[in-house]
This record gives structure tokens, sequence and C-alpha cells, in this order.
């Protein structure tokens, strides 16, 4: 279902951009795209552009508009044009945006990002010929990498392998598996060619018997060595293994290195596998270090680039604090998964795409606004948006327990579903004066929040956005809410609750329910004590 919607998503957007003469694709960006209302979900598989109409598989349809770079939906049903609310959040708009809360501008004369498939294998490689694998963006746009040759199978029944050592000369016979070559190569006697036994405990070349400071596992191919476990602390990957040298290193290397502390990579190493989880598993891991010779990595401060320093790879796991330098133009997607200890982030004042603020990691659009792009795991403290970010991106800063304040700036116009959701130690919230709507969810399980103030700009709080919250007790609703989702404050122990504007309003049981209960409000100990009766009903103020 997931793929389904991310092909129709990436196919709505090379439709508008067609229509209306955008450009194709920029840069690297490889956010999934889904159909967002106020940050709530919509189930639309297919939607078809037309001359400002649009329609969708399931029969719904209405009109649609571009402007400030978002694509906006409206619904028309029972034959006429209408305000479309979805949970009683009073949303009229279906707005494009990203997963990661980054909203996709597809504006004339600027560049849409690339937005790349899976990985698949084009040239299957053998064991003397290297493969390629490539995948594609929408727009047409290509990239290729090249997979290492496999090299003779020397598991096999009918090939007898010895491998060199640092004392024994080695050898391969026989004939392939699975090229069906015969081979018949001696591998020298190498120094650095230790052959070491998987042993916890202990780390001993059974070549040489020399006690050696970590314990790897290889791979062994005919030409070359692959690193596929890694049990040590501090680890320095040799440029040779059994004769061959060591090229790769794999994704299952980081599987069970939990006590893994550095890493330090030859220049041998072309190729490092980062996908999987594997990572998750290095909680004490803080600096990787890249020999100068190496022509494809490089290092800097414990971080892992490509070779000279414009990609942030990865940040190891452990790493507490990190300095991003001014050459940096691309973060990779998975370069900070799995920090759980990240609490702050700094970018050197001369980089021209990224930026940071009290830790918070910020990247340029093409209108030289900054958009919230990274939030550590374990910050602490007090944070300030700074002017300029448009949004909150939904679920930004989900679950940073010891996040205590945040400050959102008037440029703000929207708080996206679960921005700020169990952030259980946040106990301050300033909100702009330009914020419209409050997505749902969005500050729910804030055990530490006391009181908050909606703003008059605020025209909608979504479903659930302050429920959880066990200690609010004083709420300000500012005069331009006019609806306020279900459960919005269930769970909060309120007791005074001010409405700015208190005339004309209704609890409603559901979306679908036509009873109406008009409510009179008075003191903001009774407001209290009615938002609590009617927590499950929606509340819709008439215009």
């Amino acid at each position: 279902m997931k793929n389904k919607i991310l092909i129709t998503i990436l196919a709505l957007i090379g439709i508008v951009c067609f229509a209306f003469g955008f450009s194709a694709c920029g840069e690297r960006n490889e956010s999934i795209y889904y159909l967002y209302d106020n940050g709530e979900y919509i189930k639309s598989e297919y939607i078809a552009l037309g001359d400002g109409s649009w329609s969708d598989s399931h029969g719904m349809e209405g009109s649609y508009e571009i402007n400030d770079g978002f694509i906006y939906l409206y619904i028309k049903s029972f034959g006429r044009q209408t305000i479309y609310k979805k949970g009683g959040t009073g949303s009229d708009k279906l707005v494009l945006e990203g997963l990661s809360g980054v909203t996709t501008y597809c504006k004339e004369g600027t560049a849409l990002p690339h937005s790349f498939g899976k990985w698949q294998v084009a040239v299957e490689p053998t064991c003397t010929r290297s493969g390629v694998k490539m995948r594609s963006c929408a727009c047409g746009e290509i990239e290729r990498l090249p997979i290492s040759a496999l090299g003779h199978d020397t598991a096999g029944n009918s090939i007898d392998f010895l491998p060199a050592t640092c004392k024994r000369a080695g050898r391969i016979s026989g004939l392939c598996d699975r090229c069906g070559e015969n081979v018949d190569e001696e591998l020298p006697v190498d120094p650095n060619a230790h052959y070491i036994e998987r042993d916890k405990s202990t780390a001993v070349c059974s070549g040489c018997g020399a006690a050696l400071a970590s314990s790897l596992k290889f791979q062994i191919f005919s030409k070359y060595a692959v690193l596929s476990e890694i049990y040590g602390t501090s680890v320095t990957v040799p440029t040779m293994y059994a004769g061959k040298p060591v090229t790769q290193i794999a994704n299952i290397a980081f599987a069970k290195c939990e006590n893994l502390t550095s890493l330090t990579i030859p220049e041998s190493i072309t190729y490092i596998d980062l996908d999987g989880d594997e990572f998750a598993k290095c909680p004490f891991f803080t600096a990787i270090t890249v020999a100068e010779g190496n022509g494809v990595y490089s290092s800097e401060d414990g971080l892992l680039f490509n070779k000279n320093k414009t990609v942030l790879i990865r940040v190891p796991t452990g790493k507490k604090s990190v300095r991003i330098p001014d050459g940096v133009t691309r973060i990779d997607d998975n370069a900070f998964n799995y920090c759980e200890r990240l609490e702050s982030i700094e970018v050197d004042e001369n980089n021209s795409v990224y930026s940071s603020r009290d830790g918070i990691v910020y990247k340029y659009n093409d209108e030289g606004l900054p958009r919230i792009t990274i939030v550590p795991l374990a910050i602490k403290g007090s944070a300030s948006i700074p002017e300029g970010v448009t949004s909150v991106n939904g679920e930004a800063f989900r679950g940073r327990a010891e996040l205590t304040g945040i400050s959102i700036p008037d440029s703000v116009t929207s708080i996206g579903e679960r921005a700020f959701k169990d952030c259980t130690s946040l106990q301050s919230v300033t909100i702009g004066n330009k914020v419209t709507a409050i997505g749902r969810y969005a500050f729910r399980n804030c055990t530490s929040l006391a009181e908050i103030s909606i703003p008059d700009g605020v025209i909608s709080v979504g479903n659930g956005a302050f429920a959880g919250c066990t200690s609010l007790k004083n709420v300000a609703i500012g005069k331009g809410v006019t609806a306020i989702g279900s459960g919005a404050f269930a769970g909060a122990n309120l007791e005074s609750v001010t409405f700015e504007n208190s005339v004309g309003w209704e609890a409603i049981e559901s979306s679908y329910s036509y009873g109406r209960t008009e409510i009179s409000l008075s003191t903001p100990e009774q407001n209290a004590s009615l938002l609590s009766a009617y927590k499950y009903h929606e509340w819709i103020r008439k215009q």
C-alpha cells in the first residue's frame, strides 16, 4: 500500500510540474510524499489534475490552486463546492507535504528534489567481473554504483581453500561452483594477514600466536576480503587479510559490536554498506578515522564523509555533540539514525546550505528560508526556532524527553501532527502569532506542561492536541479559534480556561452526528469544567 501511495504522489508532483511548466528535479531528497489535511493522513490512491480541477479513484473531485509553493485541493460534494472538515479541525485544504514534514516546493524556475526509488541490480556481478546497481527518479535521473566482483566461491564442495596467514602461504584450487572455472592460485604470506579465530574474550592470530587488539571476521573472495564481523572496542581494519586486500565493510559487521568505541578505516576500503539497523547496536561508538590515502571516504572529528567532505555520510551512534563543516552540501538521510545520545549539532557559520541554532539543524530552501531538518534525539533545555521558518514539521521534536522549552516565531504558520508528542519535560511553550493550525496530537503526553496560551491567529486545534498533558491546568484560547478537535484536552487537569471569544460555541458528538449542544461559557473555572465534560466532542464556533 505504501509503495502504491508513493507512486501516486510522485506522479502527482510530476503531473503538476508538467502542467504548469515547472522545472525538473535538482538535488537528491529521498523523502516519501503523502497527502495530509492539517497533519491528518488522507488515503487518496490516485489523483488526476486537469485544468483547474482534480479527481481521484474514489469519485471525489473538486478544484485546486497552487499558492506560495503549496498544492491545495478543495473538495466538491453534494453538487456544490464545500469546506472540507476532517475530524472537526476546521481545515479546508489538503496540502502536499513530506512525511518528514518538509514541504515539496513546486515553483516555476526552481528545481524539485529527486525522489529516488530503491536500488536495483542492473548488471549482476560475476566471480571476475564487477556489476552495476541503479536507482531512478520520476524525472528520469539515474544514479549508478558499481558492485564488486564476487570472487571465486571458496566455500564450494569442488574447491580447496587454504587461507594465507602472516606465517603461512595459502592456496585456492579446484572447480569454482559459481562459474565453473578451474582455479589454481597461490596466496602469498603477508605479515598483515593475521588469521583470527572468533573469540570474544581473546583475539589471537592462529598463524603466529600474536595477541591482537580486536577480534574480526572476514569473508574471503578470490581477489579481495570483506569485513563481516566486529567484536572489539577500538578497532583498526587491516589493509590485508589472508593475502587479500580488505576492500569492503558489510553492514552485518556492526550487528554484534555493542562494545565498539572507535573504528579506523584503511586506504584499501572502497565501499561501506550502511543500510540496515546494525548501527543501533553500537551505543558507545564515538569515532571514525579514515586513512588520508583513501580515495572514497574521509573523516573529521570522528564523522564519516565522502572524499571531498561535501556529504556527511555517518555519525557514530554514541556521539553527544557534532560539528558540521562549512563545505557540507548534503546530509545523507540515515546519517543520524540511532544517535540516541546526541544532544546538539553545530553547523559552521560559513556553510551556505545548513545552519544551526540551539543545537538544531536547519536547511535553506530556494528562497533562502530555513526549515527544520535535524533535531537531536537527546536535546536538552530550551530551544528557540529562528525567524523565517514557516512550519514545524510533523514529529519534528517527538520524543525529545529532555527538551524543557520551545519558542515558535511569528513566521511559523502551522504546527504539524505529533510535532512535540512525548516531550515529557516540556514546561514552556510560546506560540507565534501567525500560527493558524495546531495539528493532531501536537503536544500529546507533554506531562510537564502546566499552562498554554493559544494566540488569536490560530483557527483550529487538532484532535488530541494536548491530550495526556496531565499537569496542564491553565489554558487561554485566542479569539480566532473556531474549531477544537475531539479529545484536544483529554487527560488534562484543567482548572482555568479563558476564551477570548466565548460566543457561539457548540459541542458536536462526532463529525457524523447532527446533534449539537450549545455551550454557554462564563467563568474560567466553569469553562474548564465544560471542556472536560465534553472532552470527546468537537467544539465548533459559528462564524
